[in-house]
């Protein structure tokens, strides 16, 4: 009986990781979508902060009373 159940757990094991290897290959348009938006974000940002450096006058940094 036991040799029965680890055959048919392994069968089931090498099913489910070439399966898994399956849905590993698949595009993901929407994840990439995501990344892509992320990452322009992440290069607006940045340049939104070199702006507001570039525009910044030169003794912004003191409080003035």
């Amino acid at each position: 009986m036991y040799t029965v159940i680890q055959t048919l757990a392994s069968r089931l094991i090498e099913k489910s990781r070439a399966f898994l290897d399956l849905l590993s290959t698949l595009d993901d348009p929407y994840g990439d979508y995501r990344f892509a938006l992320g990452a322009r974000v992440h290069h607006l940002e940045a340049e939104v902060q070199a702006l507001r450096k570039a525009c910044r006058p030169p003794n912004a940094s003191e409080k003035t009373t």
